[in-house]
């Protein structure tokens, strides 16, 4: 009969205690008896917390040191023991704050710096379309402070000291690339440093091998609290099209990727369906009058400007344009500028592929390969910069997941993803896992491309050149004269014919036709900067307005300098390149009368 008595387990439906204490979680205990270390804490993992503006949410930055920045040059040539000291700091802005750090020496100088800067949603909305919509950037600016002493003419005996903020380099971060990420830390270039800094130069220590120094910033930025992470709205529209190795690479990419590095085998196109990547690329023709080298190539496509897709729809879908969408609507983000160098680079006869990889300060972003013989050199096509093998260790590219090119794509499946630290070896087993071949997807008989095989370009007139060329100048000069205000500009029309000149040498070097080097710089100056002492720099971006080159050489400060007899020089020039695009140059410069008594 005592099997119909009722036992707890008859009626109690919970698992047993035994069971569920094989389940137990250590971690919490384990954790007290971490060894700790004061100088190096373990970072916790943090909670997102929905956004709303009950939440008070900030940017935060760690500004933590500069690397190899420019130092000032000592007066009149003389010896490094002359040199005056750079007083250095850093300047961040974001919606309309501004913070700045201490003033600290030297070309490696170590901030530790903490700033925190206020964050607003636009019109309060904290969805996630909306948080993609903002378009506010984050800024970095390295100024010198300079302390300048003058003399009364009226009195000798008064001296009036002044201060001046002089701009020597900086980068702006989307905030859709911070929102993306949650983090980003690391050494971030200082991209916009002009190629020349009148009245600086590299440290004696340098490595760089340009006219300025390879400058970066150490930085930590975060957004606290933290923001959910943005979710992937799968909108593409399914099709037959691939379908066997849509579902096939699904499994492979889970088994290949290691280390969440950047890997994937579909995008969608600009039709909304999934693409296989390899369709995005084939060997394309570039102009006639740009086939002369690499070098010409990269300079084209990163003088295409850019547009991150967090501009269109709230970036709920990172969209795939075909080059010649990429060039009919005149901008795009690092996928097609990436795909049309890897196409024109094939269209040369050169081996190429496209690197998907995470950077800095981009986050997710896409290089280009090439490889003759044992020779390989990565290009960021936005850029417009590149990296040899002896260079690689101060490429931003910090670690890379795959490549393709028109063929097969290659997992990056070995220890390390420090692009200085890979083979590029594709048929080493060992470090690169294919999608088409041995133990992956059946290579098909033929993949046709979303490309087109030829490209038709439009010629820009010199008429649309010259035009930009004066639309500039015309309103920098008026923001210049509107800025300084009561103060008089005296414009030196001789030195910017000077720099004008300059400007054309510039681009030349940009485009790898014809180097600049830093005696021939110097030797076009010298009549000037033997009367006059030249502080200034040249700047160089794609043209997509006008408010965009005034806003950069507002932050240079170049024009607010103040002494007795200054005057100034402003230079600029438009290179035209095919289907309008172009690249502006502008040389600004002040100029202190030595015969003045012009000193620091």
């Amino acid at each position: 009969a005592q099997k119909y008595v009722m036992a707890p387990h008859d009626y109690v439906r919970e698992p047993l205690l035994e069971v569920e204490a094989a389940e137990l979680n250590c971690d919490s205990l384990l954790r007290l008896f971490e060894p700790r270390r004061k100088l190096l804490p373990n970072r916790r993992a943090r909670r997102a917390v929905p956004g709303s503006d009950e939440t008070a949410r900030k940017i935060e930055v760690v500004v933590q040191s500069g690397v190899d920045l420019p130092v000032r040059a000592p007066a009149g040539g003389g010896a490094a023991a002359s040199r005056p000291k750079s007083r250095l700091f850093v300047e961040v802005r974001f919606q309309g704050q501004t913070f700045v750090t201490d003033v600290k020496t030297g070309a490696n100088p170590i901030w530790n710096a903490i700033l925190e800067l206020g964050m607003k949603a636009p019109g309060g909305d904290w969805s996630q379309k909306s948080i993609m919509n903002l378009n506010d950037e984050i800024s970095f600016g390295l100024y010198d402070r300079v302390a300048r002493a003058e003399r009364d003419e009226r009195d000798s005996t008064q001296v009036t000291t002044r201060q001046e903020c002089r701009w020597l380099g900086g980068f702006s971060l989307p905030f859709s690339t911070l929102y993306r990420n949650g983090k980003l830390e690391g050494s971030f270039p200082l991209s916009s440093m002009p190629p020349v800094l009148l009245g600086y130069e590299k440290d004696g220590e340098s490595s760089s091998q340009a006219l300025v120094p390879a400058s970066a910033l150490r930085l930590f930025i975060t957004i606290n609290p933290l923001l959910p992470p943005p979710k992937e709205e799968e909108r593409e529209r399914l099709t037959q099209r691939d379908a066997k190795m849509q579902e096939f690479a699904q499994g492979w990419i889970k088994a290949t990727r290691k280390n969440d590095r950047y890997v994937r085998a579909f995008a969608p196109g600009a039709d909304g369906e999934r693409t296989f990547i390899c369709r995005f690329v084939r060997p394309q023709n570039p102009p006639d009058d740009l086939r002369g080298s690499a070098s010409q190539l990269l300079r084209f496509v990163s003088q295409v400007p850019f547009l991150d897709d967090a501009a269109f729809d709230g970036g709920s879908l990172d969209v795939w344009n075909t080059s010649e969408s990429f060039l009919e609507l005149g901008a795009g983000d690092q996928e097609e500028h990436a795909l049309l160098l890897c196409n024109y680079l094939l269209g040369i006869g050169k081996e190429a592929y496209v690197v998907l990889g995470s950077g800095i300060p981009e986050g997710l972003t896409s290089y280009v390969l090439s490889i003759e013989g044992i020779d390989a050199v990565l290009y960021n096509a936005c850029t417009g910069r590149s990296w040899t093998r002896e260079t690689l260790e101060r490429c931003p590219l910090t670690s890379v997941g795959c490549v393709f090119n028109d063929k097969n794509i290659w997992a990056n499946v070995g220890l390390s993803a420090v692009p200085k630290e890979l083979s590029w070896n594709f048929a080493d087993e060992k470090h690169w896992r294919t999608f088409f071949g041995k133990g992956g997807f059946p290579p098909p008989a033929t993949l046709q491309s979303t490309q087109r095989a030829t490209l038709t370009y439009s010629r820009t007139t010199e008429s649309f050149r010259s035009e930009i060329e004066r639309e500039v100048y015309d309103a920098l000069q008026r923001d210049v004269e509107e800025q300084r205000g009561f103060r008089p500009t005296d414009w030196n029309r001789s030195a910017n014919a000077k720099l004008k000149e300059l400007l054309k040498r510039f681009e030349e070097d940009a485009a790898g036709i014809k180097p600049l080097s830093a005696g021939e710089h110097d030797s076009a100056l010298e009549r000037i900067r033997a009367t006059y002492r030249m502080v200034g720099l040249p700047i160089n971006m794609p043209y997509t307005d006008r408010s965009a080159i005034i806003k950069r050489v507002r932050e240079t400060n170049v024009f607010m300098a103040s002494a007795n007899k200054i005057q100034f020089a402003l230079a600029v020039y438009v290179h035209a390149y095919p289907n309008r695009v172009c690249s502006v140059w502008v040389y600004a410069a002040s100029l202190e009368d030595l015969r003045a008594g012009a000193r620091e």
